[in-house]
């Protein structure tokens, strides 16, 4: 029971020093796209200069809070906002 305690505190301590260590993204630009057939979230995310100190799924978030969406699911034609730049 001792080692299992230890374990988990190690994790914790472990999992919150990852999680500092993560850069605070800063959105610096934004564009309004037309969302053609067959656009994901995932497929804007190559546009946006800066995204390579980010995990993909921290811009798809952002770009899902941006544009107040409750999923990911996108219709052809209409507008979303997606960054341009992160930093």
């Amino acid at each position: 029971m001792k080692e299992l305690l230890v374990c988990v505190l190690i994790l914790t301590v472990g999992t919150g020093a990852v999680m500092a260590l993560t850069p605070q993204m800063e959105i610096t630009a934004t564009e309004q796209v037309i969302v053609a057939p067959g656009d994901t979230l995932w497929s804007f995310i190559s546009s946006i200069d800066g995204r390579e100190k980010y995990d993909g799924q921290e811009i798809v978030n952002a770009i899902q809070d941006m544009n107040d969406m409750d999923s990911v699911a996108l219709t052809p034609g209409e507008t979303i906002t997606i960054p341009k730049e992160v930093k």
